[in-house]
């Protein structure tokens, strides 16, 4: 089995907006493009994205909150892609 990937998106996004326009809160979106080959059963074989938000205050800066939510961000992401490839074993 062979599984590769690499980082497609990292994307900042206001959301929440409030009534004077602003986002209420900024949210942090990674996608992961995992491709998984099986060489016993290529009907296993896939080639998906994967993608996690975390979100923050929006008074607050992507500095200060990235070293927090990445970690999680991509433990979710893992966790994503460890189920799309055993989910059968």
């Amino acid at each position: 089995m062979v599984l590769e990937g690499n980082i497609t998106g990292y994307d900042l996004v206001a959301v929440a907006p409030t009534a004077q326009d602003q986002a209420g809160v900024n949210r942090l979106q990674i996608t992961v493009l995992a491709r998984f080959y099986n060489n016993k059963d290529e009907s296993k074989n896939f080639e998906q994205s994967f993608s996690f938000y975390q979100d923050f205050p929006q008074g607050q800066t992507l500095s200060q909150n990235e070293s927090r939510l990445v970690p999680k961000i991509l433990d979710q992401i893992v966790l994503d892609i460890f189920n799309k490839t055993a989910a059968d074993w």
